[in-house]
């Protein structure tokens, strides 16, 4: 193979790698248009001064998808809000036994 061959070959190889892919910026425009691209949560332990209402609230305002690790008499709440809680605590005899 000489040098013409080669360098030929590798630049069909190289703009045939570049079908299909989006350039770098693809994802911040994306984003400048409200898309998002990740499901953010938030949990309550770490809030404690809001009530699960303005925790909810406040989550969906800020566009997240989930409150988590709330009651199960606190489930419709989020719910309420548009909101999921993924990760909820289970209902138990003993709530200090639980993890």
């Amino acid at each position: 193979m000489n040098r013409r061959l080669f360098v030929s070959t590798s630049a069909a190889a190289g703009a045939a790698s570049l079908i299909g892919v989006e350039p770098a910026n693809a994802a911040q425009r994306e984003h400048s248009r409200g898309v998002t691209t990740f499901k953010h949560s938030v949990t309550r332990w770490p809030f404690r001064q809001f009530t699960v209402e303005e925790l909810a609230r406040t989550a969906k305002e800020l566009k997240m998808a989930s409150v988590e690790l709330l009651e199960p008499d606190e489930w419709a709440i989020a719910r309420r809000h548009g909101l999921t809680c993924a990760m909820g605590y289970a209902t138990v005899p003993d709530p200090g036994t639980r993890l």
